[in-house]
């Protein structure tokens, strides 16, 4: 054999070896449930699928996203105003996956911060059309009184077809940024009042709502509703007044679920661990329970009429101005 053969069975012996050497290492494996996200030169090339895949020349695998469906539990969308004035979060369950192929290209580099953070804004949106969208209750003719419903409206006036609304509209909008909400599985977990009025409430409720506490009361729920109207905050406090045993649950565990019902008219509630009851308020509560509250509010509103005080006034004059 010349001395050329022997060279160039050498030379493709070393080609094959460094062939099978480059297969060996860009041969790569996504689990079930991921994608894998591939860079040429610090570029964006592709995304690929969970299983074995091969890299190509100068390309590398930058990242993996997590895709397989999962549950999103208590997500908290801010500052979301009722008809009554209170600035809610609104808590949220739903369960979703990603789909990268419907995402634009920045999107598939988000982490998990970002993502929620996308969700949040995305969502907010939509909870702020529909409050401004939803009729409010009609407007009493007594200014001084305010009932629950109207108070946490359009929430438990709307309750069911507000989550309606928000799931279709959420099933839209995330779905053109590669999330996909399952059908049927958005719920409003919860109502969480900001930590401020919850602890101006608290306050007040410990110093029997005297004139002293009541004055400090109005004073610290406008510092907390920086955003609240005047309305609002005459409303509030009069809800407050008026029905103290009934939102006594509520504002002292910061908070209450929406699944409200509309019978005959009135608003009434199921209580946890008791049948849903049709056509008929719920029965007068056991005071050794806090008064007439449930996971989601009280009905059976008292008819009484305790107007603010002269002082309340001035003071609500005097913050405004």
């Amino acid at each position: 054999m010349s001395d050329m053969m022997v060279t160039l069975l050498l030379g493709l012996m070393i080609l094959g070896v460094l062939t099978l050497i480059w297969f060996a290492r860009s041969v790569r494996t996504v689990p079930e449930g991921y994608v894998a996200i591939l860079q040429w030169m610090d570029k964006h090339s592709r995304v690929v699928g969970s299983g074995p895949y091969l890299l190509r020349p100068l390309e590398e695998e930058v990242s993996q996203l997590f895709v397989r469906r999962r549950e999103v539990r208590s997500l908290g969308i801010p500052n979301i105003f009722t008809h009554g004035g209170i600035p809610l979060t609104v808590m949220l369950d739903y369960e979703m996956r990603l789909a990268p192929k419907r995402m634009a290209q920045d999107e598939i580099y988000y982490d998990e911060t970002e993502r929620e953070d996308q969700q949040i804004r995305i969502l907010k949106g939509i909870l702020l059309d529909l409050v401004r969208s939803l009729p409010q209750p009609p407007t009493s003719q007594d200014t001084n009184r305010q009932d629950f419903a109207s108070l946490f409206s359009p929430f438990v006036t709307h309750a069911a077809q507000i989550r309606g609304m928000l799931e279709q509209r959420a099933i839209a909008d995330l779905a053109g940024h590669g999330v996909e909400v399952s059908e049927g599985s958005l719920l409003i977990s919860w109502l969480k009042i900001p930590d401020a009025i919850v602890s101006a409430y608290t306050d007040a409720l410990a110093l029997g709502f005297s004139g002293a506490a009541q004055h400090e009361l109005i004073q610290r729920l406008r510092n907390a509703g920086a955003n609240m109207s005047d309305m609002a905050l005459i409303q509030l406090v009069n809800a407050i007044k008026d029905n103290p045993g009934q939102l006594n649950t509520i504002f002292t565990s910061g908070g209450f679920q929406p699944d409200l019902r509309v019978q005959m008219g009135n608003a009434t509630v199921q209580v946890p661990g008791t049948p849903a009851t049709q056509g008929t308020p719920p029965s007068a509560p056991d005071p050794s329970q806090g008064g007439t509250q449930s996971s989601n509010g009280a009905a059976n509103m008292p008819a009484g009429d305790l107007p603010l005080t002269p002082a309340d006034m001035a003071l609500l004059r005097s913050v405004v101005e």
